[in-house]
């Protein structure tokens, strides 16, 4: 369950499974965006990014998991609370996947939040959500 929904998404869209023509050009420039104010905030290395792109989860990476919750918190999908927006979740996917994707999320979102410490940071908590959202569904992961 990690990150986010932030969204979990993708930019480097080359390594995400959802065909990119679904997303559109909107998806990508936000996306975009996203990546760009995250990674300026967070410093991650793209070459860090990618490898979560692939599935490839570097569990002691404070980067990352500071950019996972970067992603959720900018794309005002999630909040500190855990709390998800599903509009602004659902409006990050094409219509085809939007109805699977969102309970995903959701759930993973409330998975966390219930069965965390109270005391977890709250970047692990985003990076847990986001691999719950991968290992849920990994041919519809979308991540930036």
């Amino acid at each position: 369950m990690k990150a986010a929904i932030i969204l979990a998404l993708c930019l480097a869209i080359a390594h995400c499974l959802v065909d990119v023509e679904e997303l559109g050009e909107e998806f990508v420039e936000k996306a975009k965006h996203l990546h760009d104010v995250c990674v300026a905030q967070t410093q991650v290395p793209n070459s860090v990014i990618n490898l979560y792109k692939a599935g490839i989860f570097p569990v002691q990476n404070n980067l990352l998991k500071k950019y996972l919750t970067c992603l959720w918190l900018e794309s005002k999908g999630a909040n500190r609370n855990l709390e998800f927006n599903d509009e602004v979740i659902k409006n990050f996917f094409p219509a085809s996947i939007a109805a699977h994707l969102v309970p995903i999320y959701v759930g993973c979102a409330k998975l966390v939040k219930q069965s965390a410490p109270m005391s977890t940071p709250i970047d692990d908590k985003f990076y847990l959500i986001s691999n719950c959202i991968y290992f849920k569904d990994p041919e519809n992961w979308v991540f930036f």
